[in-house]
C-alpha cells in the first residue's frame, strides 16, 4: 500500500517533468526516470553533508556553497520542461555535486580530505544517465580536479582544517554509509536490468523458436501440395477432354488456396516485422469510423458474397464517431483482421454484426460479432500466444495461417486499445474493441 502511494506520487511528478517531452517526443523517457533516481539517491547525501559544513566548519562558505548546490541538484529536473539536452542537465546536476565536495575537501584538509572518494562515484552516474560521452567528460573533469589537489599539497599549499572533530566524524559516517548504498543501488539496479533483458531476450527466443516452428510446418504442408499438384497438372495437360478425372479445375482451385495461404503468411510475417522493429512512436489521428468501415466492407465484399453474408452496421447512428489511432494499423491490421476472421468462421447465409457502444465518452465499445463455429475454452485462452500449436480453417475451408490474433494483440497494445475476446462453440465469437475517442463532434 505504502509503496504503491510512493509510486503514485512519483508518477504525478515524473508527469508534470516530462510534459513537454512526451508532447514533442523528443526524448526518451529513459533518460528522464534515470535523472531523477539519481538526484533521488544522491539528494539525501547533498543536503547531509550541507548540513554538516554549516554547523561544524568554522568557514560560512563550505556551507552556503553546500546549501546553493543541494538546491541547484534537487531542482535538476525542472530543466527538462524547458529542454532536451540531457548532457546540459545531468551536467549542472552533477557539477553541483561536484563543486559541493570539492569546497568541502577544501576546507577540510585538501588531498587529504576523505571526501574527494565521492568523486570516484561522478563518472559512473553521469554513465547511467546518459552515455559513454558523458562517462569520459567527467572522468576527465574530476581527474583534473584531484590532480589538482594533489599538486598543490605536494607544493607544500596549506589548506585549512576547519572541520570540527564531531564534523569530521559525521562526515565520515556519510562516506561510509553513503558508498554502502549507493553501490548496492547501482549493483541492485544493474543486476535487475541484467536480469530484465535476458527474460526479455529469451521470451523473444522461445517466440521466434515457436513461429519458426509453426511457419516450418504449414509452408511445408502448402509447398507440398503446390508440388504434387503442379507435377500432376504437368503429367496430365491442362486440357479437359470430358473426364472429370482430368478436370484441372480442382488442381487450379487448390493451387489458388494454398498460394493464398503463402501470400497470407508472408503478410503476416511482416507485419510481425513491422511491429518488433518500429520502436519510434506511432503518429495517431482522428479517423472517421464510417469511413473506415466502408472501405473495409467493399475490400470484403468478394468474401461475403461467396458466403451470401449479411452484415448489419448502423452508418447512421455512428456517423459523428471519430477515433484515435494510426489509420494503417487501425484498418488493415487490427478491424480487418477480425471483420476476416469473422467472415472465415461465419456458416453460410449468416449474419455478422458490427455494433458500438459509449458508456465512458473518452472511449469507444465497438463489437464485431458472427453467429459462426465458435471456440472451445482451451483455445480462447491462449488465442493471442504465437506458441499455440493448432492452426483453424474456415467454414469454406479457408486456410489460416495460426499468427492472426497473436499480430491483432501486438497493434492493439501498441495503440494503447483494449481488447476482450467472447465464444462458445458453434455459438460465435464476439470481439470488443476499446478505443480512444474524438470527443468533439465531427460532421460526417
Amino acid at each position: 500500500m505504502i509503496l504503491n502511494k510512493i509510486l503514485s506520487i512519483y508518477d504525478f511528478v515524473f508527469q508534470f517533468l516530462a510534459k513537454n517531452r512526451i508532447e514533442k517526443k523528443d526524448l526518451d523517457l529513459q533518460y528522464i526516470h534515470k535523472h531523477n533516481i539519481v538526484v533521488l539517491m544522491t539528494g539525501l547525501l547533498m543536503w547531509a553533508y550541507a548540513f554538516i559544513a554549516y554547523c561544524t566548519i568554522s568557514s560560512l562558505i563550505p556551507g552556503i556553497i553546500g546549501l546553493l548546490a543541494s538546491i541547484i541538484h534537487l531542482s535538476s529536473p525542472l530543466l527538462f520542461r524547458f529542454t532536451n539536452k540531457i548532457h546540459l542537465i545531468s551536467g549542472i546536476m552533477l557539477g553541483a555535486g561536484v563543486i559541493h565536495q570539492g569546497t568541502f575537501a577544501f576546507f577540510t584538509g585538501g588531498f587529504s580530505s576523505h571526501i574527494l572518494i565521492w568523486y570516484a562515484i561522478i563518472p559512473t552516474l553521469a554513465g547511467i544517465i546518459t552515455d559513454n560521452k558523458g562517462l569520459t567528460f567527467w572522468f576527465i573533469i574530476v581527474s583534473l580536479i584531484s590532480l589538482i589537489f594533489f599538486s598543490l599539497d605536494l607544493y607544500g599549499f596549506q589548506f585549512p582544517r576547519l572541520i570540527t572533530r564531531e564534523g569530521f566524524l559525521f562526515s565520515q559516517l556519510l562516506l561510509i554509509f553513503g558508498w554502502i548504498f549507493t553501490s548496492t543501488v547501482i549493483l541492485f539496479t544493474f543486476n535487475n536490468l541484467i536480469n530484465e533483458k535476458s527474460k526479455r531476450l529469451a521470451d523473444e527466443r522461445n517466440k521466434l523458436d515457436n513461429l519458426l516452428r509453426i511457419l516450418v510446418h504449414d509452408f511445408s504442408n502448402s509447398i507440398h501440395v503446390l508440388k504434387s499438384t503442379s507435377t500432376i497438372l504437368l503429367n496430365r495437360g491442362l486440357k479437359s477432354d470430358g473426364n472429370e478425372k482430368r478436370d484441372p479445375t480442382k488442381f487450379l482451385t487448390a493451387i489458388k488456396k494454398h498460394s493464398d495461404f503463402l501470400s497470407d503468411t508472408t503478410s503476416s510475417i511482416k507485419a510481425m516485422y513491422i511491429m518488433s522493429n518500429r520502436n519510434q512512436d506511432l503518429l495517431i489521428q482522428e479517423i472517421d469510423l464510417n469511413k473506415s468501415l466502408r472501405l473495409l466492407l467493399s475490400i470484403l465484399d468478394n468474401k461475403v458474397e461467396q458466403k451470401q453474408l449479411s452484415i448489419n452496421y448502423d452508418y447512421e447512428k455512428n456517423k459523428d464517431i471519430f477515433v484515435h489511432a494510426t489509420p494503417h494499423i487501425f484498418e488493415n491490421q487490427i478491424l480487418q483482421n477480425i471483420l476476416t476472421n469473422a467472415i472465415k468462421f461465419s456458416h453460410p447465409g449468416g449474419k455478422i454484426d458490427i455494433e458500438t457502444k459509449i458508456e465512458d465518452p473518452t472511449y469507444l465499445e465497438l463489437t464485431i460479432k458472427d453467429y459462426g463455429i465458435g471456440m472451445p475454452s482451451e483455445l480462447l485462452n491462449s488465442i493471442f500466444s504465437p506458441e499455440r500449436e493448432a492452426t483453424r480453417q474456415g467454414t469454406a475451408k479457408e486456410p489460416g495461417t495460426g499468427l492472426g490474433m497473436y499480430i491483432l494483440k501486438s497493434f492493439v497494445d501498441k495503440l494503447n486499445f483494449k481488447i476482450k475476446v467472447e465464444s462458445q462453440p458453434d455459438q460465435g465469437t464476439a470481439v470488443t474493441l476499446l478505443i480512444p475517442r474524438v470527443t468533439e463532434l465531427h460532421n460526417a
